[in-house]
């Protein structure tokens, strides 16, 4: 991740998909399963932690979900720091599939103690 000095940096991250036969699956929607997003964005939160070092993510303000995710979709995660400092990481976020834009929005991060 870019330190202090830089403005701005950029990552992705190749993510596997959601197997057909995951929990949250059988109940949204039946016969046709989806991927909800709370689960979409628990693995946002989870990648954005893990490549956000010495910060913590503190909050999702802007999400939008732009096509449904379905079963065994390959994603792609994208992450743009725009704001870096020692205190805060700021910045947004977008997730594709092979095809298309599925999701997007921005972070806030605090840094760690």
């Amino acid at each position: 991740m870019a330190d202090a000095s830089h403005s701005a940096s950029y990552c992705a991250i190749a993510w596997s998909d959601f197997a057909a036969d995951h929990p949250a699956l059988p109940g949204h929607f039946p016969n046709r399963p989806v991927v909800p997003g709370v689960l979409l964005l628990a693995h946002v939160h989870a990648l954005l932690d893990e490549y956000l070092d010495g910060y913590r993510l503190s909050g999702l303000p802007v999400v939008k979900f732009l096509q449904p995710v379905l079963p065994e979709t390959s994603l792609l995660l994208g992450i743009e720091v725009r704001a870096l400092n020692q205190h805060e990481a700021q910045g947004r976020f977008i997730l594709r599939n092979e095809h298309q834009l599925v999701a997007q929005g921005s972070f806030v991060a605090e840094a760690r103690p």
